[in-house]
């Protein structure tokens, strides 16, 4: 099995929604790990991840360039809805750098007794978010009642890993992934009010793959 690295940086804040609210207060979250440290689920960044795969997949049609024309890539990348085989690639987590280490500390200090007044769930969330409130504006310029909204979101600079594992080689289902993590510009809810912003890169060890096959289809094309 070989693993490729997936990097995402976010650009500016970003709500990765759990579906939840916090109480009273919030009325949408994000994600969340037991002791407060956000993660990018994988079956979300699978989703995001195809879609960005299939809109790669159009823009080759639609230009004319023979590249990834395979009809099937997308499926040993993807598997199919309702197949029991689930493609070639398994899709994990992605986390904080040093995630391990730093939860092991982090839940050391939690459960100290003489630190537990200093640090906590809320504080390891506050450290990293930021909340805004938005309302909905009617015909007249003014607040619509009712409408008063706060969230949470990621502040903008975090960055989030994990790894992409091929069951085995495939060459073309690489390209395409590396295609679609550079072509994967937002995430998460409110993209159209400025949130969600990243950059996505796929990487083998210190080789930036989606930078090197947007080379290679610039140096053939």
């Amino acid at each position: 099995m070989r693993s490729y690295k997936v990097v995402i940086t976010l650009e500016s804040p970003t709500v990765l929604g759990s579906g939840e609210g916090w109480g009273s207060l919030i009325d949408t979250d994000v994600v969340f790990d037991d002791i407060g440290l956000p993660y990018f689920p994988s079956k979300r960044f699978k989703g995001l991840l195809r879609h960005s795969a299939v809109n790669v997949i159009d823009m080759f049609r639609q230009s004319g360039l023979n590249f990834l024309n395979d009809v099937d890539v997308i499926y040993r990348a993807f598997g199919r809805a309702g197949d029991n085989e689930s493609g070639v690639v398994i899709f994990n987590n992605l986390y904080l750098p040093d995630y391990e280490i730093g939860r092991q500390w982090l839940k050391y200090l939690l459960e100290s007794r003489r630190l537990s007044r200093i640090i906590s769930k809320d504080t390891i969330i506050d450290s990293m978010t930021i909340i805004r409130q938005h309302t909905s504006i009617d015909n007249e310029g003014l607040a619509e009642n009712g409408s008063l909204r706060t969230i949470r979101a990621l502040k903008r600079g975090l960055r989030f890993e994990g790894y992409l594992d091929f069951i085995y080689p495939d060459d073309d289902v690489l390209k395409l992934l590396a295609l679609s993590c550079i072509n994967l510009r937002h995430v998460g809810l409110m993209r159209h009010k400025g949130y969600g912003e990243v950059d996505c890169r796929l990487l083998d060890g210190d080789t930036d793959l989606s930078q090197k096959v947007v080379d290679e289809l610039e140096a053939r094309f």
